[in-house]
């Protein structure tokens, strides 16, 4: 079964300066990220991380990675810096930028894991995703749509238990002063808007940027 989400419009406040600093920190990842990989020869960077998303290797074609990198296990998979190189230390020099959960974590204290009294090994994932928020918009007029779990419902869902949930995980809401719960048709017709406005100016169509994670 799919989560369960709720789609909030983000225009003003501390989750839109977040939202756009996340935005900022993307932009240069991805040109500290193209460098590395023209540098190195290669053709594909590979990247990924659970809070933030950083370098973690180049795709060399055919498969032929170049002294101090790791052999690939077939053509076009990764290959990993070696360590003690200057490509090592280059690389875990590189901008990282943060998940859109992170993100919600810290503006918004969004939870990732529920805890009940008693438990052991201190509570479990929330969700079935790593990185379950979705986020897109347009930077240009500082407006986006934040798809967040419904927390809410998930606990709900859940088998019942007589151990109290000690983690507050059930209490929370989008309480986050700027974020607006919207629908996605009136998101999209938001959208059109926009592309309506760059139209009119006769400007190039600004793209609706879109982070999976």
């Amino acid at each position: 079964m799919d989560t369960p989400v709720k789609h909030y419009l983000v225009a003003s406040g501390e989750l839109q300066k977040a939202i756009l600093k996340k935005v900022n920190a993307y932009i240069e990842f991805k040109t500290a990220a193209e460098l590395f990989r023209q540098r190195h020869g290669a053709t594909h960077v590979c990247s990924t991380g659970h809070e933030n998303v950083g370098v973690v290797g180049l795709v060399f074609a055919g498969g032929i990675a170049p002294d101090g990198w790791t052999k690939p296990r077939r053509p076009g998979c990764i290959s990993r810096a070696k360590r003690g190189t200057d490509a090592h230390a280059e690389l875990a020099a590189l901008p990282s930028y943060p998940t859109n959960t992170e993100v919600l974590k810290k503006a918004c204290g969004l939870p990732v894991t529920i805890e009940h009294e008693g438990d052991e090994l201190g509570g479990h994932m929330l969700f079935k995703e790593l990185n379950p928020v979705k986020l897109e918009g347009y930077p240009k007029y500082r407006t986006f749509l934040v798809t967040v779990p419904d927390v809410k419902q998930i606990i709900n869902a859940l088998p019942s238990s007589d151990k109290a949930i000690v983690c507050g995980a059930d209490k929370w809401e989008m309480t986050t002063p700027g974020a607006v719960e919207i629908t996605m048709a009136e998101w999209e017709h938001m959208k059109s808007h926009f592309e309506a406005l760059e139209l009119k100016d006769e400007l190039p169509h600004i793209p609706c940027i879109n982070f999976a994670h």
